[in-house]
């Protein structure tokens, strides 16, 4: 069956993403992500003019989409504990499923200053600012409902997306990559809960 053009610029899109979460940023090549699709180098140049082109766009269509997917998230619920369960479901998800737009973050930040220009850098960092902001937003109210403690909303709210986003940066290590998608959403959501959970637990 014949491709259009947009969904063939997804699959490309697609097979990158899978072969940067795969091989890491400097092992993926237009050579690689041609010869997973079965197609030739030449094909790929009518989409994209170099490797850092095609993860240009990447980012920056991804971080849109993961903007809309938070803004998703916060609307669906008004009770910050699940927003905070669906904020780990979101993260895992999409590491494991979409491997969208936070894994394509980590695996290139090191190389983010060759790839962006500085206009591009700029809607990179807006961006997660926004999304960062939306998370600390949770925690206030989560303050102020007294479901989580009260160590100050930027200082929890960090704490929160350093600790989902670390886990996820480095599931490949010994213990985490043993461990299913659903139960490392259960996990991490249990472990946060227990440790900003405005109530104590009693032995």
């Amino acid at each position: 069956m014949k491709l259009r053009k947009d969904e063939r610029l997804r699959l490309i899109q697609q097979t990158a993403i899978k072969l940067i979460s795969t091989l890491g940023y400097e092992n993926t090549t237009l050579e690689a992500v041609a010869d997973e699709l079965g197609y030739t180098k030449q094909a790929l140049y009518y989409y994209f003019k170099s490797k850092e082109d095609m993860v240009r766009e990447i980012l920056l269509n991804s971080l849109e989409e993961a903007t809309q997917r938070m803004d998703e998230i916060f609307s669906q619920s008004s009770n910050p504990a699940d927003q905070l369960q669906r904020l780990i479901d979101f993260y895992v998800d999409d590491y494991f499923t979409r491997q969208s737009f936070f894994n394509v973050y980590y695996q290139t930040m090191r190389f983010q200053h060759t790839i962006l220009n500085p206009e591009e850098k700029k809607i990179l960092e807006e961006g997660r600012r926004a999304m960062a902001q939306r998370i600390i937003s949770m925690v206030e109210e989560g303050i102020a409902h007294q479901q989580f403690k009260d160590l100050g909303a930027q200082y929890l709210g960090a704490m929160v997306l350093g600790m989902i986003s670390g886990v996820i940066s480095h599931y490949q290590m010994p213990g985490l990559k043993e461990v299913s998608p659903q139960q490392l959403k259960q996990n991490m959501f249990e472990i946060l809960m227990y440790g900003i959970s405005q109530r104590r637990q009693h032995g």
